[in-house]
């Protein structure tokens, strides 16, 4: 069974469960990007506006398909959850709660 996750290590010797699909930057709320350094580390992304066309990784907790999906959720995060409550067989109907 392949991992739809990537565990990482960070800069500050701890560790991140990252979804494995790169997300538009821009789409990510500012302290939620994650980019991968040459060495395979993750670290958060730099502060103020993302590079225009630039791509990042999100934490795998936002966008767990056991998690219940919130209505102020970003649009980029609601869909990748749906993504995730399909692939691991669980329904999408009806799991919505106010934040």
């Amino acid at each position: 069974m392949r991992l739809a996750q990537q565990l990482r290590r960070t800069p500050e010797d701890r560790w991140i469960l990252l979804e494995l699909e790169p997300l538009p930057s821009a789409e990510v709320p500012q302290g939620q990007r994650w980019l991968m350094t040459p060495g395979g580390w993750a670290s958060t992304g730099p502060e103020g506006e993302p590079l225009p066309g630039g791509y990042c990784y999100i934490a795998h907790h936002y966008v767990c398909s056991r998690r219940t999906h919130t209505n102020d959720m970003p649009d980029i995060y609601a869909v990748t959850w749906s993504r995730n409550r399909v692939r691991d067989g669980l329904p999408i109907e009806g799991i919505t709660s106010d934040p």
